[in-house]
């Protein structure tokens, strides 16, 4: 496991289709990484949730969800190479 303060952001999004095909190239390149998923609606805004507030009917459910895939800072630039697209 890679402590928080030597990581850094390899992308940042809310594909899911993106998010593991990327976890895929970063599996065949060896990089370790983690996957960290935030539900937006879920966010506290103080006595209620975002989704408590606005409802949550008229938000498609590929959007309700941001993915993050952190690697080490040491890893940064292997995985950059490793994950694009040609």
């Amino acid at each position: 496991m890679v402590p928080f303060w030597t990581r850094a952001s390899r992308w940042i999004g809310q594909d899911l289709r993106r998010m593991n095909e990327l976890r895929t190239l970063l599996d065949h390149a060896g990089i370790g990484h983690r996957i960290k998923t935030r539900n937006r609606m879920g966010r506290w805004l103080g006595q209620e949730t975002l989704r408590g507030r606005t409802g949550g009917l008229d938000v498609p459910a590929e959007r309700m969800y941001e993915y993050e895939i952190p690697v080490s800072k040491t890893d940064l630039e292997r995985a950059r190479r490793a994950t694009d697209l040609r």
